[in-house]
């Protein structure tokens, strides 16, 4: 990702110098990519092979540790936009208004806990592997900052609520306010 970065910072600079217009710009993450890509192609080729195996019992296995999770992504996903479907056929014009204009605060909120968790993933999948000691601590660790980080943007949500309804949607939009405090607890 370092390199990642570092030959786009390159790309961008030297396309400057050279007074590139708007479309080269727009490409430069076409050859930064294959240049990473084969040069983690040839690293991982030192300890793995690069063509995939298929165990019947590894997937079985896989899959099965992963259907919780991602049912519950998807029951994350779906919950709100459901929630506009039911509220739009049971609600006015004016209450489906004030519930999107909250549902646009909370929608950009999820992405929060998506990324705390993601960002654990490498440390816990190591740790499954090698120390399930390691593995149980930073599981209930995780575990423990999601519920704190939980609350508090609950509790941040909700008594912020008629700023931030304020500040995006206007005076118009106040009784926004109520819904999205309702909805960040």
């Amino acid at each position: 990702d370092l390199t990642r970065n570092v030959l786009t910072a390159l790309a961008t600079m030297t396309l400057v110098l050279l007074g590139a217009r708007l479309v080269p710009f727009l490409g430069i993450s076409i050859p930064v990519c294959l240049v990473v890509m084969v040069a983690t192609a040839i690293v991982v080729m030192r300890g793995r092979p690069l063509l995939p195996s298929f165990n019947v019992h590894r997937w079985k296995r896989f899959a099965a540790s992963m259907l919780p999770y991602s049912a519950a992504v998807a029951a994350s996903l779906l919950y709100y936009r459901v929630s506009i479907l039911l509220v739009s056929a049971i609600a006015s014009g004016a209450q489906l208004g004030y519930f999107s204009m909250s549902y646009r605060v909370i929608d950009v909120l999820t992405v929060v806990p998506n990324l705390l968790v993601s960002s654990a993933f490498p440390i816990l999948a190591r740790s499954a592997q090698d120390n399930h000691a390691r593995f149980d601590f930073a599981t209930r660790k995780v575990f423990e900052i999601s519920l704190l980080v939980g609350a508090w943007i609950a509790v941040s949500v909700a008594t912020a609520a008629p700023l931030a309804i304020g500040v995006i949607g206007g005076n118009s939009f106040r009784p926004a306010s109520q819904v999205l405090a309702f909805q960040g607890i």
